[in-house]
């Protein structure tokens, strides 16, 4: 791969996985020193349970992080060549939740997105004491959602005289109705609806991107420590709780033709 004119030097799936427990390593020690908690979650807490490791075929890793740790950490986490990128340091950011970076790296997955090679940090936040008011709050999240991927789908849209007449209409009428709708006052506004309720003092939780699961907080707040390939990791005591609500049997290895990853190319830049 060549980038502004340089050759980039390729990065093996191994190497990959090489950087990520680095950065983990490092993301780790910082959450002890100042007793933040966090979760390995999804694929890589099964990875934890499962393989006491990686699953062999994956190429990333998941945390889980209370708003309130995640916060502290976003202010003052600080390291010569780990970066976190997230919407609170810039709405433009693509995601709805953080990257831990490796800024001498970058990635390009399957779909073409391209970010470093990172830890994703998802975020739990509070859904209040009511199951019929946390329900509403994950809809209320995922309609705001939704209008804020269009408006990153729309900001990439341009008219082009080989898309016929058509498409282009569309494309305007897009443009068009997003113009009165302000991307950065809608990105803080989704930040702000997600922080109403500190997870501490509610019943429920989320981590409100993606599947949006409800949980109980009670079962997501607290932590143990397990081996993962040749260091120590946080999850959750009830990690059964987590991964059965999310895989069902994730015990069980699924069949070879569905162990999939993100079938990322990395290089060293």
């Amino acid at each position: 791969m060549v980038n502004n004119g340089k050759e980039l030097s390729p990065i093996s799936f191994d190497g990959i996985k090489t950087i990520l427990l680095d950065i983990m390593t490092d993301l780790d020690r910082f959450c002890r020193e100042n007793n933040l908690r966090y979760s390995l979650a999804y694929g890589s807490l099964i990875g934890a349970v499962r393989h006491k490791g990686f699953i062999p075929w994956d190429d990333d890793i998941d945390i889980l992080m209370p708003r309130k740790d995640y916060l502290f950490l976003l202010e003052n986490y600080t390291h010569p060549f780990y970066e976190i990128k997230s919407q609170e340091k810039d709405w433009r950011f693509p995601l709805q939740y953080a990257k831990l970076c490796d800024i001498r790296t970058t990635s390009i997955d399957q779909y073409g997105n391209e970010f470093p090679v990172a830890v994703d940090i998802f975020i739990l936040d509070g859904l209040s004491d009511s199951k019929r008011t946390a329900e509403k709050r994950v809809n209320a999240v995922k309609r705001l959602s939704r209008i804020w991927s269009s408006q990153l789908f729309t900001r990439h849209l341009r008219v082009k005289k080989e898309y016929g007449v058509g498409k282009n209409i569309l494309i305007v009428a897009s443009k068009a109705f997003h113009f009165f709708i302000s991307e950065s006052k809608l990105v803080k506004r989704i930040l702000k609806f997600k922080q109403k309720y500190p997870i501490d003092e509610s019943k429920y939780c989320a981590s409100l991107t993606g599947w949006c699961t409800i949980y109980d907080s009670e079962k997501m707040l607290n932590y143990m420590e397990v081996p993962f390939e040749d260091k120590h990791f946080s999850i959750f005591e009830d990690y059964d709780y987590h991964l059965k609500i999310i895989f069902g049997d994730y015990l069980t290895l699924p069949p070879e033709n569905e162990r999939y990853n993100h079938g990322s190319k990395a290089y060293w830049i």
